[in-house]
């Protein structure tokens, strides 16, 4: 009953249901946890290891992986490197799911060298773990070095899968790597012998957005055999907002609101895209537009490890006072360095005044802000977000890493950006 609750997403009668057992064993156990490494909150799979110690349970090889998946979620690399002692003290190292798991555990976190260290020590190295520190490296900003893992995998007779391109791809456009991505997507039907999917569709339009080249994006479109998706069309209008296409960007508008008119993001990047033209007439339509479909954006949170506690916060939530007499010194700190705050990132008809402390509220500052204030001065800050950052939020990780003098690593959806003196691995694209 555990294992059919956590499968559906039913974790509280997951939950429920294992409390009421007789007995409790490493099944029901690693059925609750692999539901909340799947459907819920990381904290949860970490608050569940904590009571299978007290309980006297040993974690097996399950249980390590879906362990060490929620400790890449929420950024929580103390926990995680505990759990890599324990698995090397058991001689589980060897192990190639774990060692993949590890390998992207490491990534998330933003230990690239770590991963790769894990990666060289295992003594079979598998499609899957060649996937994992491909997409490693990728995401954390190394797209040369992805590509050079991809070419050793084949020198070393493995052939890669679709997962493979797909690993490929994406670090191609965190790179901006166009012309390989575009080489390696031509290759995989006509040397590979791999059919590209909608996934590997996807990454084609992230590579050419990202690059600017939104005009040959639009025709990739048009010369599809399937149907362009949500992600594409989201892919090209947040191009179109970086490099100011206000008609190509409201054709990418229309296609997403007659796909979903219920969901926020098309009307937060038309709003921006108007509001960066100075249309702002535009902009208010739009905004307009939103509150008629009742269109909601899903709150921004941040989750950040500290002393091994997972802590989180909500955008627009805060009610700790030193926090807010923190994040008011950094703004008066970045003011003074000529850090302006990007105060048209704020919808809705506030002051200029309301508007920047709206933009201290967003959650990776606050996470940033505890993080200042709760750890030795010097300590790297992880960060791990539910979504993508605003532009002031990047900007703000910039000046508060030079200004801290601290190494700041966030996590988005996608990629991991390192801060450090004032500069982002993302070349801030």
């Amino acid at each position: 009953m555990v294992d059919m609750y956590a499968k559906c997403g039913l974790l509280q009668d997951a939950h429920k249901t294992l409390k009421g057992l007789r007995v409790k064993d490493i099944v029901s156990w690693n059925a609750l946890i692999a539901g909340y490494a799947e459907h819920g909150p990381a904290q949860e799979v970490l608050a569940c290891l904590e009571q299978m110690e007290l309980e006297k349970i040993s974690l097996d090889a399950i249980s390590f992986v879906y362990a060490l998946k929620a400790c890449g979620n929420a950024g929580a690399i103390d926990q995680g490197q505990e759990l890599h002692a324990e698995i090397a003290r058991r001689g589980l190292e060897n192990d190639s799911h774990i060692g993949s798991t590890l390998i992207d555990m490491y990534a998330k976190c933003g230990l690239a060298m770590d991963a790769i260290l894990v990666f060289n020590k295992l003594p079979v190295q598998d499609v899957v773990s060649w996937n994992a520190i491909i997409k490693g490296c990728g995401m954390n900003h190394n797209g040369k070095k992805a590509v050079e893992y991809f070419e050793d995998m084949q020198k070393q007779g493995l052939k890669p899968d679709a997962v493979t391109f797909t690993c490929l791809l994406s670090a191609c456009s965190h790179a901006k790597l166009v012309a390989k991505g575009k080489e390696m997507f031509e290759l995989m039907p006509t040397v590979h012998g791999i059919r590209p999917s909608l996934d590997h569709y996807n990454c084609m339009i992230d590579i050419l957005s990202r690059a600017g080249r939104i005009k040959e994006a639009l025709r990739f479109i048009e010369s599809m055999p399937c149907l362009p998706s949500i992600d594409m069309w989201t892919a090209i209008l947040s191009a179109c907002k970086v490099h100011a296409e206000i008609d190509l960007g409201f054709q990418c508008f229309q296609q997403l609101v007659r796909t979903d008119s219920g969901w926020a993001v098309p009307y937060v990047l038309m709003w921006n895209i108007y509001v960066n033209a100075g249309r702002l007439e535009e902009a208010n339509k739009i905004e307009e537009l939103r509150k008629r479909a009742g269109a909601k954006k899903k709150p921004a949170s941040a989750l950040i490890e500290v002393n091994k506690k997972i802590h989180e916060f909500v955008v627009g939530r805060n009610d700790n006072k030193k926090i807010a007499m923190m994040l008011k010194t950094l703004q008066s700190r970045m003011d003074r360095g000529g850090k302006v705050p990007n105060i048209e990132l704020v919808m809705g008809l506030l002051s200029d005044d309301d508007k920047e402390a709206a933009l201290c509220d967003h959650a990776e500052k606050l996470a940033l802000a505890f993080g200042l204030l709760n750890t030795p001065q010097g300590q790297t800050l992880r960060v791990t977000k539910n979504m993508r950052m605003c532009n002031d939020c990047h900007n703000s990780s910039k000046a508060i890493s030079r200004i801290e003098k601290r190494e700041i690593i966030i996590r988005e959806i996608y990629q991991v950006h390192h801060f450090k003196d004032g500069w982002c691995s993302c070349g801030d694209i």
